[in-house]
């Protein structure tokens, strides 16, 4: 790893209550503004720092049914550090994503996807979400 003089892991919980945002942000800065640094991006089902400490497998009443914290620091943390800092080989994504709607995690070569597209959602009517454009769904909003 001679070559590489800088190497960033981005790391946010989905259910971060102080900056959930924050790891996104730094992560698509750092792409923009430093294309030539490796620059990893892993978001899971943790709280403001979630990840390090415990399990990971419950915030609060949710059960991940996986050990999110652990895996993250034994699966990806370690070797990051390890490749990075001890020049050991390692299998890394550019991003790694917890999904918790099916408890799984997603190894990802580009952030976002390549195939990924927009999506807008809107809440209409009925507490219902639609795709629709402002003022195309009947009643327009709700509260």
């Amino acid at each position: 790893m001679a070559d590489v003089k800088c190497a960033v892991l981005n790391v946010g919980g989905w259910f971060d209550a102080e900056d959930p945002l924050g790891p996104l942000r730094v992560y698509r800065a750092v792409e923009t503004k430093n294309p030539n640094t490796v620059n990893a991006l892993v978001m899971g089902p943790w709280s403001h720092g979630g990840w390090g400490v415990g399990p990971g497998d419950r915030l609060g009443n949710l059960n991940f049914a996986v050990k999110t914290g652990e895996y993250f620091r034994e699966q990806i943390q370690f070797p990051f550090f390890e490749k990075y800092l001890k020049d050991k080989p390692a299998d890394l994504p550019e991003a790694y994503m917890y999904l918790t709607g099916i408890n799984e995690w997603r190894r990802h070569p580009a952030w976002p996807p390549k195939d990924a597209q927009p999506l807008t959602l809107r809440l209409a009517a009925g507490h219902r979400l639609t795709t629709a454009a402002t003022g195309e769904s009947e009643g327009a909003f709700d509260e």
